[in-house]
C-alpha cells in the first residue's frame, strides 16, 4: 500500500487513503487525454481537476461525470477509483472526496455558466507549476494517479474526429 504525506488544507487535515469510513460528499476526478490531465480553471481556485460535492440523491459516480462536464467539458468513460482524500475538521469531524482516474471520451465547448474560466491539457510532470495549491500531498497524488492510469487506462490519444475537436493533440 503507497504511503501518502499528509497535509494542512485550510482548517482541515488533508490525507489520502485507499479506503475511509469517512461520509463521502465530494469527489475529484483526474481526467486522462493520452498521455495528458485536463484541468479547468475555476474562479477562486485557478486551475485543478474537476471536482465538487455530490448532489442530494447522486452517487459519487454520477458527480465525478457532472462535474466534469460543468468545470472542464469533458466526457469520462469508466471511473477507477484510487481512494479518497479525508479532510479533518479541528473538531475531529471528518468528510471524504472519492477520487476517481478516467480517460477523456469527448470534448465539448469550454463550458458557460458555471465557475469555469476554460480547460487545458497538461504534462503531469508540469501541473506543479501551474495548479493552484501545490504541495506534498497533492504531488504524491497526482504521481499515484499517473502510475495507475499507465497501468489500468489505455493510454493514447483518440482521433480528433471521434472526441469532436477538428484539431490533433498539443505537441509534446
Amino acid at each position: 500500500m503507497t504511503e501518502f504525506p499528509k497535509a494542512k488544507w485550510g482548517n482541515y487535515r488533508a490525507e489520502f487513503v485507499q479506503a475511509t469510513d469517512a461520509p463521502v460528499t465530494h469527489v475529484v476526478v483526474f481526467p486522462f487525454y493520452g498521455d495528458l490531465i485536463v484541468l479547468a480553471e475555476i474562479i477562486n481556485r485557478g486551475w485543478c481537476i474537476p471536482s465538487g460535492h455530490i448532489e442530494p440523491g447522486e452517487t459519487p459516480e454520477v458527480a465525478a461525470h457532472r462535474e466534469s462536464m460543468e468545470e472542464a467539458g469533458i466526457e469520462l468513460g469508466s471511473l477507477t477509483q484510487l481512494g479518497a482524500f479525508v479532510l479533518t475538521a479541528e473538531n475531529g469531524t471528518a468528510g471524504a472526496a472519492n477520487a476517481y482516474i478516467a480517460t477523456v471520451t469527448k470534448m465539448h465547448d469550454a463550458p458557460t455558466g458555471s465557475d469555469s474560466q476554460g480547460r487545458a491539457l497538461f504534462r503531469v510532470e508540469d501541473v506543479a507549476e501551474t495548479y493552484y495549491h501545490w504541495d506534498e500531498l497533492l504531488d504524491a497524488a497526482f504521481q499515484f494517479a499517473w502510475t495507475r492510469a499507465q497501468k489500468d487506462l489505455r493510454i493514447g490519444y483518440p482521433i480528433p474526429g471521434e472526441l469532436g475537436m477538428d484539431v490533433p493533440p498539443p505537441e509534446r
